[in-house]
């Protein structure tokens, strides 16, 4: 029976995945040892599985479901540098230096995570036009320009805060009493699939190049591209048992 709260098409799972379906990984066997094992495939642990194996070591990451199938594949995707519950409150709770401290880590994570997108070319649409917050009630617009103001100067965040008569210029609402400005789900997954690729196990630390950027990874040894490549390779070595090959190739097509 249907709740009264929701909808009668009402669904629990993400519209995005219609258009960008989660990998189907299977469940493989861990390997008997690894250096690392991270618990949670998540983006922090997806990254932390990819920073390790780039450095050589042979990590495994374990999650009783899929991969992202927590917050990271179910939230809308919204990336910002702002905290909550916004740097007056952080400043009376912490003090303002833990408090400036805490922005500065904010903004660098967003930075970190533009460096990730740009590097590994995930396919996630992911763009910085920029973001309006808007003031639900007088006083709190009077407390958003003011912690604006404190950002700008002490932590250099491009903001500014924009009175009620002057919000058409970046809304089309008049609901919000003023509000400010901050100028400028496919993140899981990406257009390749590399996700489900981050954590990839190292069979010959000596073997390949992969294209996750490590060596030895069994995508590298036995992946598709991987035989390809060793084909052309043996075809270009041997043009008389390339030509064979092709042949063969050509039979089973046929």
């Amino acid at each position: 029976m249907a709740h009264p709260l929701f909808a009668a098409r009402h669904k629990l799972e993400p519209f995005w995945l219609d258009d960008t379906p989660a990998p189907a990984l299977g469940t493989p066997d861990p390997p008997g040892s690894a250096d690392v094992a991270v618990v949670g495939s998540g983006y922090t642990g997806l990254t932390a599985a990819l920073t390790l194996a780039r450095e050589g070591r042979g990590v495994v990451v374990f999650d009783a479901e899929a991969a992202g199938h927590g917050c990271s594949s179910r939230n809308g995707g919204q990336c910002g540098g702002e905290l909550k519950p916004g740097f007056d409150g952080l400043s009376a709770r912490y003090g303002k230096a833990r408090a400036l401290a805490m922005y500065r880590e904010a903004r660098a994570a967003l930075e970190y995570l533009a460096e990730v997108v740009e590097r590994e070319r995930i396919a996630c649409r992911f763009a910085r036009p920029g973001r309006f917050i808007g003031a639900h009630r007088p006083g709190h617009y009077e407390t958003l320009a003011r912690d604006f103001e404190t950002l700008r100067r002490e932590v250099g965040l491009d903001c500014h805060a924009v009175p009620r008569a002057e919000q058409h210029g970046e809304i089309g609402s008049d609901i919000y009493y003023g509000g400010g400005v901050i100028a400028g789900g496919h993140l899981l997954v990406g257009c390749s699939g590399s996700a489900a690729e981050f954590g990839h196990t190292i069979i010959d630390r000596n073997g390949p190049p992969c294209r996750c950027g490590n060596y030895g990874c069994l995508e590298a040894l036995a992946g598709g591209w991987a035989i390809a490549q060793r084909a052309r390779e043996a075809a270009e070595a041997d043009p008389k048992a390339g030509a064979a090959l092709l042949a063969l190739v050509e039979d089973r097509r046929e």
